[in-house]
């Protein structure tokens, strides 16, 4: 098997947790935590909206912590996710439905 490595930033952005403990965020957009698996940090609890479940942004390829967070805040202004996100997760399920 042939692997192809494509040089693009990447961030994961999820609506629930994979693994890993955190605390709470506080209730306020813009407050965070970070998340952490058998003591490394591996991700970062963000709360897009006021009162509103956080979501779970991971650091990708060429992304750092900051990068992801800066990021994922700038571009959840309408919903809890990012627009970019909240698309294909629209879109997937579409798909599940057919």
């Amino acid at each position: 098997m042939r692997l192809f490595f494509i040089e693009k930033p990447t961030i994961g952005i999820a609506k629930s947790k994979l693994i890993g403990e955190y605390e709470e965020p506080g209730k306020k957009k813009g407050e965070f935590t970070f998340l952490y698996h058998k003591d490394e940090k591996i991700g970062i609890v963000l709360r897009t909206r006021d009162n509103v479940k956080p979501v779970f942004v991971s650091p990708g390829n060429l992304v750092d912590f900051k990068n992801a967070l800066d990021f994922t805040y700038h571009f959840a202004t309408k919903y809890k996710i990012p627009e970019i996100t909240r698309k294909a997760h629209l879109y997937t399920q579409s798909l599940k439905q057919r």
